[in-house]
């Protein structure tokens, strides 16, 4: 199995060293980086192995960049890391990935279960989007990531989530030597503005998906 790495970046490049130091430990067969727009560009220094930069000339956004990683991507697998990610461990990590991915399954590195998942009172357990994967075929199949939700694209890993289960999907989480730098690439974004309009989407579609059900 090969396993393609997507990641979509956008400025904050001081966040560059670790996430090399992520990618390089762990060994993947590919790396995409989506380059929503950086300034300076997106330069893919030091990654020792097979790397594409795909550049936008704007933010696209989060999911429609994860979704351009997921069409170029050349792996059977795809991992979508967040580049705000520091490695706890130097160790060989893709590898467990790999062990772990199958079809009908969805892997990541964070399960949850949280108030803020709740439609109609019940809570909804998902998969943290800065490290989630599946077999490629698989992911374009659910249709990638719902691009009409407002950046950063709060409530896409749960919408990802919640039509993969829909279709018999098993959530998986996977323990890998990765911190998640919580908040650093979404800083100086409106978030009191767009997630309310993000939940309501993801409510409709949990809705919706129930009465498809």
């Amino acid at each position: 199995m090969r396993l393609t790495i997507c990641t979509p970046w956008w400025n904050h490049l001081s966040l560059l060293p670790d996430y090399v130091a992520v990618v390089n430990a762990g060994k993947p067969d590919e790396v995409i980086v989506i380059d929503n727009g950086s300034s300076p560009d997106f330069e893919p220094v030091d990654i020792k192995v097979s790397n594409v930069v795909i550049r936008n000339r704007t933010n696209r956004g989060f999911s429609r960049a994860c979704n351009q990683g997921l069409v170029a991507a050349t792996g059977d697998a795809v991992l979508f890391l967040n580049n705000d990610v520091r490695l706890t461990a130097d160790r060989e990590w893709c590898a467990k990935v790999k062990e772990e991915i199958a079809p009908g399954v969805l892997v990541g590195a964070h399960w949850r279960n949280d108030e803020h998942t709740q439609v109609d009172g019940e809570t909804i357990p998902y998969l943290d989007g800065w490290c989630i994967g599946g077999m490629r075929d698989d992911l374009i199949e659910l249709g990638g990531w719902d691009e009409g939700y407002a950046e950063p694209s709060y409530y896409g890993d749960n919408d990802l989530c919640a039509r993969a289960v829909a279709r018999g999907f098993e959530l998986m989480q996977v323990s890998l030597p990765i911190e998640h730098l919580e908040g650093t690439s979404t800083r100086n974004m409106a978030l009191g503005e767009v997630t309310p309009r993000n939940y309501a989407r993801y409510v409709a579609r949990v809705r919706g998906l129930r009465v498809a059900a």
